[in-house]
């Protein structure tokens, strides 16, 4: 009993001092990044206002399916997950990780505080990967073919070969058969007990097929945002698909560059 009395206190303290640090990294990456902004440019830019509020207001509500694909995935695992505010906070919470160099804080985050779901760290962690992969798939695959359809411009050879190889190596990897396979070595390296239940193959074509929506989404708001920027007039359906193409395929770079914060710099 004493040995509870002493660790208890411990963990609620190292979870408070890791919470506080990780919000520090966040505020300090934030503020870096407000530092280089231009906003007298901003400012003085000419801007439809009404598309880019509703372009916020699209693209706040497209972040909100986030959480329903994690939930998905859980529940493939047998994890009683339900829709609550709890899932929206946690996953909240585990995006502002994207925000520092490495991403480490977003894997942390997702895995420290899952168990209050009930999830297991290693369910979360395996959750976290499978839905990585099924967003890079779907965005490299959405963009190349969006792209084709464009004829505005094409991009350097290199990130088109770059896209196709992430697209097939992650769809081909969801494949139940090959993501078991994968999982359980990853186990073995890290020389981790097996899980009792892997994804489900259901729960992984839904996490797909929720990813679809989502780069529905962005090109709907991209659009909004694009035109509020340039000028309804002035951008063509042409350039709105390859504005589209782009984004998307930038997204997907950008999680490939793991030193970036949220793929700064790569997107761009």
């Amino acid at each position: 009993m004493a040995v509870d009395n002493v660790t208890r206190p411990q963990r609620k303290w190292r979870r408070i001092a890791i919470t506080a640090l990780f919000y520090a990294i966040i505020a300090i990456a934030f503020a870096q990044y407000a530092a280089r902004l231009n906003f007298r440019a901003f400012l003085a830019a000419d801007l439809a206002w009404a598309g880019l509020l509703a372009g916020f207001a699209l693209a706040t509500a497209v972040k909100g399916l986030y959480p329903l694909v994690w939930r998905t995935l859980l529940r493939g695992m047998n994890v009683a997950v339900e829709q609550s505010a709890e899932l929206y906070r946690i996953y909240a919470i585990s995006w502002l990780g994207r925000y520092t160099p490495g991403k480490a804080a977003m894997i942390g985050a997702r895995a420290l505080y899952a168990e209050r779901l009930g999830a297991r760290k290693s369910q979360a962690l395996v959750s976290f990967a499978v839905e990585q992969a099924a967003q890079v798939g779907v965005g490299a695959a959405g963009g190349l073919l969006l792209l084709s359809f464009s004829g505005v411009a094409h991009l350097p050879d290199w990130i088109l070969a770059g896209a196709a190889c992430a697209t097939g190596i992650c769809l081909l990897a969801l494949a139940p058969p090959i993501l078991h396979r994968l999982i359980g070595l990853a186990y073995r390296v890290f020389r981790r007990a097996p899980l009792d239940a892997f994804p489900s193959g259901a729960a992984v074509l839904r996490s797909v097929a929720w990813h679809v929506l989502i780069q529905a989404g962005f090109g709907a708001y991209t659009m909004l945002i694009a035109g509020g920027v340039l000028g309804a007039a002035a951008v063509s359906p042409a350039l709105l698909i390859y504005i589209w193409a782009s984004f998307t395929l930038a997204l997907v770079g950008g999680m490939f560059v793991v030193i970036a914060p949220a793929g700064l710099g790569a997107r761009e």
